[in-house]
């Protein structure tokens, strides 16, 4: 079962976190005290020796009275129940980066600077008091909070000239310049890609007919978060394999500990299909199965091969008997007639 990162916290053995003593697990369910609705929070720890129940309630944990202790296997004979144990802690944490710092962390602040430019070029667009305002000549002025009352309420300033012979009505308005947001949000959408160790598929490289090294190059940043996310979790399978492993022997399905087992993480990245076949036309130390292997066409390798097996017999088949036709048609009289 996967549990949501937020419910666990967990205890090391070690500073480098890669061992784990124990783990609490905390979450809510839903109660009913009569007909009423109620949700109690749970609390569960998770060690060698088995799961401890426990309930928060006015305050502190208070062991649950449904269940104390369970063990993590019950082996039931028919007459006989035992409860077993693993030798560890069954909780494998599946790791990000060897630092355990999320992707959020990254980007929330460039995602926020994001939203407010995106927030304050909507309002500004708008025409209201902040950027449209109505100047009255000759109307009799205003204190300083009866001015900024109107200008927010009315968005209107009344103004009276040295002589008070002038009058009418004027517009004061304030230019957005659009070109200034989009400036600052290209500048906030490139560091979230680069902060964020992304793939850009906008990107100036992909136009007009990229090149390998290009598009290689554009998937630099998310091959380095993959690389670490992949070495994260081959060391999270391991952990996991032990459980598998002890499993098998204890059901008596057979020892499998000292077994290789390779984890294999596939990724998918944008190629030059062009570029791959020509190349591999071009190849000649290459044998046709490792052609074929690397075929930007090709899913399964074992199939193409024997396809390409099939239409060569059947090529040969029709040329079987050309040899016999073409004898038949020299032989006869002198005169090239049979």
């Amino acid at each position: 079962k996967r549990f949501p990162p937020h419910e666990i916290i967990p205890y090391w053995k070690d500073s480098e976190q890669t061992i784990l003593d124990f783990a609490i697990r905390i979450y809510a369910v839903k109660a009913y005290e009569g007909d009423r609705e109620v949700v109690v929070e749970k609390a569960e720890v998770y060690s060698a020796n088995g799961v401890e129940h426990y309930e928060w309630f006015s305050g502190r944990l208070v062991q649950d009275v449904t269940k104390s202790q369970t063990s993590y296997i019950t082996i039931n004979d028919g007459e006989n129940e035992l409860n077993m144990n693993w030798q560890r802690v069954p909780l494998i944490p599946f790791k990000f980066n060897n630092k355990e710092i999320p992707l959020i962390k990254r980007v929330k602040s460039l995602q926020d600077g994001i939203n407010i430019m995106l927030s304050d070029f909507e309002n500004n667009m708008q025409e209201d008091a902040r950027n449209t305002i109505l100047v009255l000549h000759n109307y009799d002025g205003q204190d300083l909070g009866e001015f900024r009352r109107n200008l927010s309420i009315y968005g209107t300033v009344k103004v009276r000239s040295a002589d008070g012979s002038k009058g009418g009505v004027e517009t004061l308005t304030i230019e957005v310049n659009a070109d200034n947001y989009k400036s600052i949000l290209a500048l906030f959408k490139k560091a979230l890609i680069e902060n964020g160790r992304g793939y850009d598929a906008k990107d100036e490289r992909m136009a007009n007919n990229p090149n390998q090294l290009n598009i290689r190059a554009m998937y630099s940043e998310i091959d380095l978060d993959a690389d670490g996310i992949e070495t994260e979790f081959q060391a999270s399978f391991e952990e996991l394999l032990w459980f598998i492993n002890v499993h098998l022997v204890n059901t008596g399905q057979g020892d499998y500990e000292g077994e290789y087992v390779n984890i294999i993480f596939n990724r998918d990245i944008l190629i030059n299909e062009m570029e791959v076949v020509e190349v591999l036309n071009k190849s000649p130390y290459l044998s046709e199965e490792t052609k074929i292997a690397q075929h930007p066409y090709v899913k399964d390798v074992s199939l193409e091969l024997e396809r390409n097996k099939k239409e060569r017999q059947e090529r040969m088949n029709e040329f079987d008997g050309y040899d016999d036709h073409f004898k038949n048609l020299g032989s006869g009289d002198g005169n090239g007639q049979e």
